[in-house]
């Protein structure tokens, strides 16, 4: 009888102690991620690239303000990354320690259009840039009352 007391004693401890390991690892899954992201918006049109950086001190309970950065048209394309290149990504890169903003950079994907038309307003680019930002601002603590929109080059013209 003692035998199977210590048996059960010790498979006890091994099913609370994996209860804990299991627990501690779902607590830190739940974690968002900080730093550049690199996302995954899908419509009707497919599957579309973006990145969005995530302030390190990044706390859900928090409302943070965002900046949507429209890219140049030399960053034009599908690769999700290029658009963090020039303008708002470097200076992001440089101050990540101290940067008090959620950045979305969705990437214009019309590599054949008017270089300068592919942020306007109708343009399936620019919905889809706000539908993204509609997309973040769902998923991260964003304040609706503190929104950028901000734009290099092309972007500009967004």
């Amino acid at each position: 009888m003692r035998r199977i007391s210590v048996v059960s004693s010790v498979l006890l401890r091994v099913v609370v102690g994996l209860a804990v390991f299991l627990l501690a690892t779902s607590v830190r899954a739940a974690e968002p991620q900080t730093g550049f992201v690199t996302k995954t918006f899908k419509d009707d049109a497919g599957e579309h690239k973006y990145v969005v950086f995530v302030p390190v001190s990044y706390s859900p309970a928090k409302k943070w303000p965002v900046i949507l950065f429209l890219h140049g048209a030399g960053e034009r394309g599908r690769d999700g990354v290029l658009q963090t290149s020039v303008g708002l990504g470097p200076l992001v890169r440089e101050r990540m320690g101290s940067f008090q903003f959620i950045a979305v950079f969705p990437q214009c994907e019309d590599v054949k259009g008017r270089l300068l038309g592919g942020w306007l307003a109708d343009s399936p680019d620019a919905k889809r840039a706000l539908q993204i930002l509609d997309e973040v601002e769902k998923d991260y603590g964003v304040d609706p009352d503190h929104r950028v929109l901000t734009g290099w080059s092309m972007g500009g013209y967004g």
